[in-house]
């Protein structure tokens, strides 16, 4: 999930101090998990689990990796 209205947006998450100007895929992957995270505390999912994981491990393998890091701590 990424969206497509605008190149980058502005991001801040409080709890963590994280607060940033991100792209559109970071945007992406950031909400993702967060979401997945909320998802899975309701439902206790293994599958979200999953998900969440392999979200994680994409960004490792990309240029975006420490931001994400930084914005889900």
């Amino acid at each position: 999930m990424a969206p497509t209205t605008q190149e980058y947006f502005d991001i801040s998450i409080s709890g963590n101090f994280f607060s940033q100007r991100v792209c559109r895929q970071t945007t992406g992957v950031i909400v993702c998990l967060y979401a997945l995270v909320e998802l899975m505390y309701q439902t206790q999912s293994e599958r979200l689990l999953d998900l969440y994981e392999s979200i994680i491990e994409f960004s490792k393998r990309t240029t975006i990796a420490d931001t994400v890091r930084y914005a889900i701590d």
